[in-house]
Order: structure tokens, then sequence, then C-alpha cells
């Protein structure tokens, strides 16, 4: 019987997934095996926890320029595979992905809007950045996902130029709070701008 709030559908397309770990962003360049309006099964080459976060591009067009949009997922289900795959089914985050549109009544002076974006973030006593996506922005700051331990008040520098070659100048945030997530070791980091904040020159 089937039990499923939509039903899934056998649909091949490309896609591409990312998230994040210890180790830094991991991206990986699928097909999925079936779809449905709520959610998508793939494999990959790593085993995830449930509840792990993704962010999920599909369909996958390596013609077109980046910027294509990402919708935020979570791990339902994992099965291994032959071969040292593992299927994996995910929850798509059809809400958050809905960009401009926050899902109750916003009270703050500067709205949230849901925006799944690659960023780079360092700390000011660091030379490198680690990857990272954001959750949502405002006019005055944003939410990003990280596995790197952040205090509160600590200055951090970002940059929305996640090509290889060396980031653009960074933008400077002081990190305001820090909220743990259960099970899965990444954290929330909520970070305000210090001076005017500019998001890349395609989102404006």
């Amino acid at each position: 019987m089937e039990r499923r709030q939509h039903r899934r559908v056998r649909l091949q397309l490309p896609a591409r997934i990312r998230w994040i770990t210890p180790f830094g962003q991991r991206t990986e360049f699928r097909v999925t095996e079936d779809a449905s309006r709520g959610g998508l099964r793939f494999t990959l080459s790593s085993a995830l926890s449930p509840d792990t976060h993704l962010w999920v591009t599909f369909p996958y067009d390596r013609a077109l320029p980046d910027g294509q949009p990402e919708m935020p997922a979570r791990v339902a289900r994992c099965e291994p595979r032959p071969q040292g795959l593992t299927a994996i089914a995910v929850h798509l985050d059809i809400a958050a992905s809905r960009n401009g549109h926050p899902r109750a009544q916003e009270r703050r002076a500067h709205p949230r809007r849901p925006l799944a974006l690659p960023l780079r973030v360092r700390p000011d006593y660091l030379p490198w950045f680690e990857e990272a996506m954001t959750l949502d922005v405002s006019a005055a700051g944003l939410r990003f996902r990280s596995t790197r331990d952040y205090q509160p008040g600590a200055r951090l520098f970002l940059s929305f130029d996640t090509s290889p070659a060396a980031p653009a100048p960074a933008q400077e945030f002081r990190v305001i709070r820090v909220q743990p997530e259960n099970a899965t070791g990444a954290v929330t980091v909520s970070v305000r701008r210090i001076g005017s904040f500019d998001l890349p020159s395609s989102l404006r």
C-alpha cells in the first residue's frame, strides 16, 4: 500500500547535489531514479545520516551558467547499493525554495527571504575560506549552515564568489547567533553585515 503523501514517478534527469561535511562542501552530479512533488531518490558515493541537509538543483543543465536554483532538502532514508553506492531518498523543502515568500508573517525590521546560495566564509584570524550555503537573507544580514565552531561576536568575511580562482573582496559580518543542529553536527550561523550589504549582481 502506498503511504506517501505524493506519488513517486520513475524519472531519470540530471541533478547536482551539494552537502556540508567536516572537511568542506561536497558536490556530486547524478541522475535521479524517481521523483515526486515532495522528494527525489538518487545514488551517491557516500552514505549520509538521516536528517542531513542537502541542496539539490533538479533538473541540472551543465550547459547553463552557474546560478541555477538550488532547493533545500533533507535525507529521509539511505539504502546500500552495489559498487559502494548508496541510494538516498530526500524530502524537498518546497516552501523554503520559494525565494521571496516567507513562511509566516515577518515582524523583523529587515524581513528574511529564503535563498540558497553557495558562500565562502572565513573568520578574521584565518586566511582560508570554508564553503557553506545560505539559508535565508535580509537587507541586514543572512543565515548559513556550517560545520565550523563560530562564536557570537566573531568577525567573519563572506564572499559570494565561489569560482576556483581567488574569491572577490569579501564583505565583513558579525556573528549574532549560533544554533547547533540535532544529530548532524552542523550549526546554523546568523550574521549581520557591518556596513552596506551587497548580493551578487545576478540576484539584485
